[in-house]
C-alpha cells in the first residue's frame, strides 16, 4: 500500500511532528486518518526517536480505547501512518462547544481512559501527552486515545510486547518485567496545562505523569477549564 492508493479529503489536525489528513482509499472507499511526517522536519528537529516510538507502540497495541494503526509506509520525502478514522471529533472540541460535562458523563469517559491507561501501562508504555485534544470520540460515543508522538516505551525489545501479560503475584509484589519504566528527558515534553511536576522539574518520571494528566482532564471535564492556567506557558 502507498500514498497513491488514497485521495485526500481534508486536513484533520496538525501536531508537533506532522499533519493528519482524512483520506479515502480509492479501491473500497473506506475512510482513514493518515498522519504525514516530513522527513526533513523530523531530521531538523532530531525527533526520529519519537517517530520510531510512535510507530512501534501503535503497531504493538490492540485496545478498544486506543486508535488502531492500519499500516505504515514511506516515500523519499515523507513517512505515513494510516490509522482508523474516528469520526466523532475530540474532547477538546466537545468542551469548546458545550462548556463542561455532567458528572455521569465525565465518569463514563474517565472509566474508559482508565482502561486505556491500564492497558498501556501494563505494556510499560507511558503516553506523556494526555489531553482532551488527543482523546477522540467514535460514532458510538466511546473514547479512543491517539497521538503517541511523545510516548515512551520501557522495553528494550519490541518482541517482548507480544508476551506481556499480568501474571499472578503475591500482594504488593511487582513482576520484574512489569516494573515501571523510568525516563529522564532533556526536553520538557507534553502540553503545559497537563504537565506533572516531575516533568517540569526535569526529573525521572514514569506512569504517574499519565495519571496526573488524567486528573487534570477530569477537573476540566467538570468545570470547563484546567486547574492550572496562565497568560503564558511559563
Amino acid at each position: 500500500m502507498g500514498i497513491s492508493d488514497f485521495e485526500t479529503v481534508k486536513p484533520i489536525s496538525k501536531g508537533a511532528f506532522g499533519v493528519v489528513y482524512l483520506c479515502r482509499h480509492k479501491l473500497d472507499g473506506q475512510l482513514y486518518a493518515v498522519k504525514v511526517l516530513k522527513k526533513a522536519d523530523v531530521r531538523r528537529k532530531n525527533q526520529f526517536k519519537y517517530v520510531k516510538a510512535e510507530k512501534t507502540i501503535m503497531a504493538a497495541v490492540d485496545c478498544p480505547f486506543v486508535v488502531k494503526l492500519i499500516c505504515s509506509f514511506q516515500t523519499r520525502e515523507n513517512l505515513y501512518l494510516v490509522m482508523e478514522y474516528v469520526q466523532g471529533g475530540d474532547c477538546y472540541t466537545l468542551l469548546q462547544g458545550i462548556g463542561s460535562l455532567s458528572e455521569e458523563w465525565a465518569r463514563q469517559y474517565m472509566a474508559e481512559m482508565v482502561l486505556a491507561l491500564e492497558y498501556l501501562h501494563n505494556k510499560r508504555i507511558i503516553h506523556r501527552d494526555l489531553k482532551p485534544d488527543n482523546i477522540l470520540i467514535n460514532s458510538d460515543g466511546h473514547l479512543k486515545l491517539t497521538d503517541f508522538g511523545l510516548s515512551d516505551m520501557g522495553l528494550m525489545d519490541k518482541s517482548e510486547l507480544s508476551v506481556l501479560a499480568t501474571p499472578t503475584t503475591p500482594a504488593g509484589m511487582t513482576p520484574a518485567r512489569l516494573r515501571s519504566p523510568r525516563h529522564r528527558s532533556p526536553d520538557i515534553v507534553g502540553t503545559p496545562e497537563y504537565l506533572s511536576p516531575e516533568i517540569l522539574l526535569g526529573q525521572e518520571h514514569s506512569f504517574g505523569v499519565d495519571w496526573w494528566a488524567l486528573g487534570i482532564i477530569l477537573f476540566e471535564f467538570l468545570t470547563g477549564l484546567p486547574p492550572f492556567t496562565g497568560d503564558t506557558p511559563e
